[in-house]
């Protein structure tokens, strides 16, 4: 429907009552209308045809497979490889320097592919295959016209016919050997396929191709369209070749997801499946449990024989309460026993039983291993210290951060445009809005032109204490229950973020004025944070754009938030255990130690905040009036001197 322009709000001087009538006046104009916003999706997943085999691309059958690992006895390498390789390769910029309307498929950065590798790797390493998938460059250009053409067609197909828009042969042939999406792109299209949702998804065919053993090399192709110009898209090349070869060692015999150990619960998706090389499944039945409480389960397919997608595949969905279609929060760690009986391999009848613990990966176990750092909170100019590192056991090396603090900022609103925040909206608005303000003529604004995730962030991190606190004014004005404004925190650089605040949308009008708000962050005291505000729409979201729609936030306080400033990061040998620090000039300094879990991938959040206040008139640094530079076998000097140079920018800054 056509949505006339309302009027905006009044100026702030204007009397109670003429405000009131004005906001009469819109509430009485053509009411904003929802829409239904797009869901993701997959088509049948690519079939394998022996006849036709794809090409051979890549490395030597004879080359020893290798790549990522992870001990999933061990919830907290677990929930550690979530937050480095899932996490870590959510989602960034594709930079797709393409166009739909010209046909023009474009490429994406060389960062983004990474990323794409990277959970479809993290993916099988956590299944227990190998996980040491590379992108090959001729899959990637022919996947990208693959996805160029579903994109330009808001549809699906292993076989586009010549007349559909864009059509290629390249794009074509990839379209055959590739796993298809609409909706999602990159990352996030590889969670989608692995989580292979839908009625014509009951084989869990892309699932099986991302974690068939065999495969060593594949192909990404993303399209990311700018809002109204095509679909998101993502091809996922799969088959290279290598199908045949002798499956290599896998950890389990099996192939199950989700599988043995512990896994986060945001990837265990309602379709439960096993995987074998030429498994009978047509007589196998499943049985599950918690805590000696039988689960319902409800087979979904069996396999009996070659069906072009890989291993062969018993799937089945256990009677656990979903929520909006994905596996629930557990409030505490829950194990599920497994029993796969009735299955033919070779003839023999075999039964394959293993457990499965769901955890939630914002939540650290009693007793979890924290990078540390201990020692003395007061030091005098040109005095060295040793602070002692307590490391994670299986990191792959640590990383030091040194800052200064400094007093935090004043209170913040949009009236000097985006200054201060990091602009993470669509160019479809202005985050930096006049329509509606708490103080002065702007605020902060969210909406929804696309029902994609839209937010602002403060730019900077800040020290938490007990006496933190955040408040801003707020006004959600008319959202439908899918959108929800959430207030979030984050302790590791913006890789995981935490809701301190929601708030769900209650339809039209919504909240006509602002209202004040605070939250309290005493929780998170002594770690470094970060503050986001993030608008979300899930199934139908007001699309306008005015005053009368979306999230409003204007003067944002932080209270006892000290800002983290001057920050550097340096290296740290594995077998550090202590580090030495000298300053030759007075100031409040912040150092903190993270861990490498797998080195060249994200490292994890940094452990608790050591605050150590250097005071005195300027004094170099020369080892005198405490420490040892030259003890414990050399390894705190190296660190000192790695610090120094740190320590000098400050200085110079």
């Amino acid at each position: 429907m056509t949505v006339p322009t309302a009027p905006r709000r009044a100026a702030p001087r204007l009397a109670a009552s003429a405000a009131a009538i004005a906001w009469v006046a819109m509430v009485h104009a053509a009411e904003p209308a929802p829409v239904a916003a797009s869901p993701e999706r997959l088509g049948d997943p690519p079939v394998l045809r022996l006849d036709q085999p794809p090409k051979v691309q890549g490395r030597p059958k004879s080359e020893t497979r290798g790549g990522l690992t992870v001990d999933l006895d061990s919830r907290e390498q677990s929930r550690a490889f979530y937050a480095s390789l899932f996490l870590g390769s959510a989602t960034i910029d594709p930079q797709w320097s393409g166009n739909v309307a010209g046909c023009d498929a474009g490429d994406t950065s060389t960062a983004f592919k990474d990323r794409v590798r990277d959970r479809v790797n993290y993916f099988r390493a956590m299944a227990g295959v190998p996980a040491d998938v590379t992108l090959d460059p001729t899959f990637n250009a022919k996947a990208q016209a693959a996805a160029l053409i579903m994109a330009a067609n808001g549809a699906l197909s292993h076989d586009p016919p010549s007349t559909w828009s864009c059509w290629s042969a390249s794009g074509d042939e990839a379209a055959g050997s590739s796993n298809l999406s609409l909706g999602h792109f990159g990352p996030d299209a590889v969670a989608g396929q692995m989580r292979d949702a839908g009625a014509s998804n009951a084989r869990v065919g892309h699932r099986r191709w991302i974690l068939y053993p065999q495969t060593r090399v594949m192909g990404t192709g993303d399209v990311d369209p700018p809002p109204g110009t095509g679909s998101e898209a993502n091809a996922l090349w799969v088959f290279d070749g290598n199908f045949s070869d002798p499956r290599p060692a896998v950890r389990d015999d099996f192939v199950a997801w989700p599988p043995p150990g512990h896994v986060p619960y945001p990837v265990v998706y309602a379709r439960w499946s096993l995987s074998y090389p030429s498994a009978d499944f047509s007589g196998a039945t499943v049985t599950m449990s918690t805590g000696g409480t039988p689960i319902e389960t409800a087979v979904e397919h069996r396999a009996s024989g070659f069906g072009g997608l890989g291993e062969n595949t018993i799937v089945w969905t256990p009677a656990v309460g979903l929520v909006d279609g994905k596996w629930p929060a557990p409030g505490d760690d829950t194990t599920y026993a497994v029993t796969v009986d009735g299955v033919m391999v070779g003839g023999v009848a075999r039964t394959f039983t293993y457990a499965v613990t769901v955890f939630d990966p914002a939540v650290a176990a009693a007793g979890a291993e924290v990078p540390t750092l201990t020692g003395a909170a007061t030091l005098a100019t040109g005095e060295t210290t040793r602070l002692t590192l307590d490391p994670i056991s299986f990191a792959a090396s640590h990383e030091l951060r040194q800052a200064t603090l400094i007093p935090p900022p004043a209170p913040l609103g949009a009236e000097q445009g985006t200054s201060g925040v990091v602009d993470g909206t669509l160019a479809a608005y202005a985050l930096a809005s006049d329509l509606a303000a708490a103080v002065g003529t702007h605020a902060y604004h969210l909406a929804h032109p696309e029902p994609h995730d839209q937010w602002f962030e403060l730019d900077g991190e800040f020290l938490a204490s007990g006496e933190s606190r955040l408040r801003l004014r707020s006004r959600l004005a008319t959202a439908t229950s899918g959108q929800r404004a959430h207030v979030q925190v984050s302790i590791d650089e913006g890789v995981q973020w935490v809701d301190v605040l929601t708030q769900t949308g209650n339809g039209f009008p919504g909240e006509t004025s602002f209202r004040e708000v605070e939250v309290d962050l005493a929780a998170y005291a002594g770690k470094a944070l970060r503050v986001r505000f993030l608008y979300t729409a899930a199934g139908s979201y007001f699309p306008q754009v005015d005053e009368r729609t979306g999230w409003f936030v204007d003067a944002i306080e932080l209270v006892a938030l000290p800002a983290i400033t001057a920050a550097g990061v340096s290296a740290l040998a594995s077998d550090t255990t202590s580090v030495d620090f000298c300053s030759p000039s007075a100031a409040a300094f912040l150092l903190q130690a993270r861990a490498v879990g797998w080195t060249g991938h994200p490292a994890l959040a940094w452990g608790p905040a050591h605050t150590l206040t250097v005071s005195g008139d300027e004094r170099a640094c020369g080892g005198a009036g405490g420490g040892d530079p030259g003890g414990a076998g050399g390894t705190g000097n190296e660190a000192l001197l790695r610090l120094l140079p740190l320590i000098m920018d400050i200085v110079l800054e």
